[in-house]
């Protein structure tokens, strides 16, 4: 890992901080760079959804652990992930739950 940051570290870099912008505006320097943050992650994701949209796969299933395969599919017709071990229909090209490429 390139960047270790221990205790005494993080508290020079608020102390700087402190010292640079002021104590009145830290709580907006801190709700800028979360709304930033949180933004990026959305508009990864959304690019991440159309990339799968495009290539016809289904979406990742909402809840974490939770595996999409349609009732109709028999648990012996089931793929097995190599890396996760979870279950996919044997039309998926990738893991439903880790996203790992099944077959080539």
């Amino acid at each position: 890992m390139p960047f270790r940051f221990e205790p005494l570290d993080l508290l020079l870099i608020a102390l700087a901080a402190l010292l640079i912008f002021g104590p009145s505006r830290l709580p907006e320097i801190g709700r800028a760079l979360g709304q930033t943050i949180r933004e990026f992650q959305r508009a990864t994701r959304g690019t991440i959804e159309d990339l799968r949209q495009e290539a016809g796969e289904p979406a990742p299933a909402e809840q974490p652990g939770a595996e999409v395969v349609s009732p109709a599919v028999q648990s012996a017709d089931l793929d097995r992930c190599t890396r996760c071990g979870a279950s996919n229909p044997p039309s998926a090209r990738f893991c439903n739950k880790c996203g790992t490429q099944l077959r080539a």
